[in-house]
């Protein structure tokens, strides 16, 4: 009984973190400008024109720029905490928690390295709350496994 019940929540977990990271990707490549290397990449895919269709109906709408530019990071963040509680459900807090700040952290680090101007790229601050709330939250919430 109890194999089964733990089947059930790793196919759940890892369901929520496909749809997690499925939104967190649609958000990315239509609501972003064109300048990305996504872009460039699906630009040679033959399913391109799709993506145009998608692109387009996208244009309809309009998002906040957090929503744009930092909730796809989060979503991100958090579909690979779910993986990771997925993986290791059954195994101690401090070997989750280890496993689970790696993803985070290298987010933490960049967006540093980014305002010493030592990466490039923007520093944002709203990036780095995306990189750490999830964590947070995972770390502090109990589970009942």
């Amino acid at each position: 009984m109890q194999l089964n019940n733990n089947l059930r929540i790793r196919i759940s977990l890892l369901a929520a973190a496909l749809l997690l990271l499925t939104v967190g990707g649609w958000i990315y490549c239509f609501f972003r400008p064109h300048v990305l290397l996504l872009h460039v990449l699906i630009d040679k895919l033959p399913c391109k024109p799709l993506f145009d269709k998608m692109g387009e109906w996208c244009q309809n709408w309009q998002l906040p720029e957090f929503v744009v530019y930092n909730l796809p990071g989060a979503l991100w963040t958090l579909s690979y905490l779910l993986v990771v509680e997925a993986i290791f459900l059954s195994k101690a807090f401090a070997v989750r928690i280890h496993w689970a700040a790696a993803i985070p952290l290298i987010g933490v680090v960049s967006e540093c390295l980014q305002a010493l101007k030592i990466l490039p790229g923007h520093f944002d601050a709203w990036d780095l709350c995306s990189y750490l709330v999830p964590f947070l939250v995972y770390a502090v919430v109990p589970r009942r496994t």
